[in-house]
C-alpha cells in the first residue's frame, strides 16, 4: 500500500475505515458493519488538517492528518486494497456497493445529508440542490 492514495474499506475488526497515504497515513474508524444492513459512507479528506468518515447522516469521525496524498497511478478501487491478494480479509469488503460518487472537494453537512436522503439514498450523479 505504499503507493495507494485513498482506501474506504473494513478493517479486519469488520469496521468501516477511510484511510489516505502520504508521507505517512492518516486513517479514521467508524461503527462496526451489520450483514443485511445498508449504508451510506462518506470518507472526505479536507487536503489540510483531517480525514473523516460519516456514516448515515451521523457525526463524522475524524482523525488529525496534515500529510499529503501519494501521488499515484495505481487503479481506483472500491471495496479492497488493490494490492492485497484475494485470500487476504483486512480490506476487502464482501457486499455490494451501489451509487458511488466521488467529488473533488469536501461535501458539505448538508449535502451529506441530502445525498442520505432519509436512508433511501440518491443516484449518482448527485448536483446539490
Amino acid at each position: 500500500s505504499g503507493t495507494a492514495e485513498y482506501a474506504l474499506s473494513l478493517a479486519g475488526s469488520n469496521t468501516f475505515r477511510f484511510k489516505v497515504w502520504g508521507t505517512g497515513s492518516g486513517s479514521t474508524l467508524g461503527s462496526v458493519a451489520s450483514t443485511g444492513t445498508w449504508y451510506h459512507l462518506v470518507g472526505y479528506h479536507d487536503q489540510g488538517t483531517k480525514v473523516g468518515l460519516v456514516i448515515n447522516d451521523g457525526t463524522a469521525t475524524e482523525t488529525s492528518y496534515s500529510g499529503g496524498v501519494n501521488d499515484s497511478t495505481n487503479n481506483f478501487v472500491i471495496g479492497q486494497y488493490s494490492d492485497l491478494p484475494a485470500s487476504a480479509t483486512d480490506g476487502h469488503f464482501d457486499g455490494l456497493s451501489v451509487a458511488n460518487g466521488v467529488w473533488s472537494r469536501v461535501l458539505s453537512g448538508d449535502e451529506i445529508e441530502d445525498l442520505h436522503n432519509d436512508g433511501d439514498g440518491k443516484q449518482y450523479p448527485y448536483i446539490p440542490d
